[in-house]
């Protein structure tokens, strides 16, 4: 998504902003497969964190 937007040439260009999506998307991300993996039946729950902290990292990436 942060290539997309740099691509498009939409929000800022620099990559300090972006960090933090791309680092709650990662970690958010991992914890969603190791449930998948181990089976604790917690899916909904953390696809939910997972998109919900991505979309916030982008919304501040956006707005600075």
């Amino acid at each position: 998504m942060a290539i997309g937007f740099r691509v498009l040439r939409l929000g800022r260009l620099e990559l300090a902003p972006w960090l933090p999506m791309l680092a709650a998307g990662t970690l958010a991300g991992a914890l969603l497969e190791a449930d998948l993996v181990l089976r604790l039946d917690a899916v909904s729950l953390l696809f939910t964190l997972w998109q919900a902290s991505v979309a916030a990292a982008l919304v501040r990436a956006l707005r600075s």
